[in-house]
């Protein structure tokens, strides 16, 4: 614990990864965090080491996405928590019970730019909106039947289908009509893009944009 020149020690923090697992009981996950680094701070503080009064842990702190979106009372024993990507959630923590598919508030908006009986292609690739999570069709295209989903991706365009193979999708889309997607990995794919926009809905539920953000780049 000698002083060193170039940076401070503030303290603990503990990310977990763990609760990304399938099945597992987040808030126990989270109680047991919580306990083992407030046990580890007081075992620290209380090493006897010749030439240091003590040692201060000014900061503990954990955190995941699925952790924070079931928070309990045993955090305000710790100093900080860090909810992840809480401010968009993505359709991977919807498949993990962090949250509802309406609570998304991040979304790709991609344009039809061919459309076949069988499937139709965006202008929307892994560029857009990212090649995390295959084995959720990289995110979740939104529409009223629930049937469509993203089948493959090139760099700026991507192939959807419906899992109804008798559907011609001709009938129901166009050229140029819009569709939604909700990306599976939220922070991937809002590091791809240069500003984002705000949206919110009037009285009659009709979206319309608010404002436009750039997002803080480089760490």
């Amino acid at each position: 614990m000698k002083k060193p020149d170039f940076f401070e020690f503030i303290g603990f923090y503990s990310h977990c990864g763990h609760s990304y697992s399938p099945g597992i009981d987040i808030k126990s996950l989270n109680r047991d965090a919580v306990e083992k680094l407030v046990n580890l701070k007081a075992k620290i503080q209380n090493l006897n080491i010749d030439g240091i009064d003590s040692i201060k842990i000014p900061v503990i702190g954990t955190g995941s996405t699925p952790g924070c979106s079931q928070p309990i009372p045993e955090y305000e024993k710790i100093d900080e928590i860090h909810p992840g990507n809480y401010c968009f959630f993505d359709s991977t923590q919807v498949s993990l019970g962090s949250c509802a598919e309406s609570d998304v508030a991040c979304y790709v908006l991609s344009r039809v730019i061919t459309v076949f009986p069988d499937y139709m292609v965006i202008d929307a690739g892994f560029l857009a909106i990212s090649k995390d999570s295959p084995h959720l069709d990289f995110g979740t295209v939104l529409c009223e039947k629930k049937d469509l989903y993203i089948s493959g991706m090139s760099q700026e365009a991507g192939k959807i289908k419906s899992r109804d193979s008798s559907r011609d999708l001709t009938k129901s889309f166009k050229v140029g009509d819009l569709i939604k997607i909700l990306p599976a990995h939220s922070c991937h794919t809002a590091a791809f893009h240069p500003h984002y926009h705000l949206m919110e809905k009037n009285e009659n539920g009709e979206q319309f944009i608010t404002d436009k953000i750039s997002p803080c780049r480089a760490w």
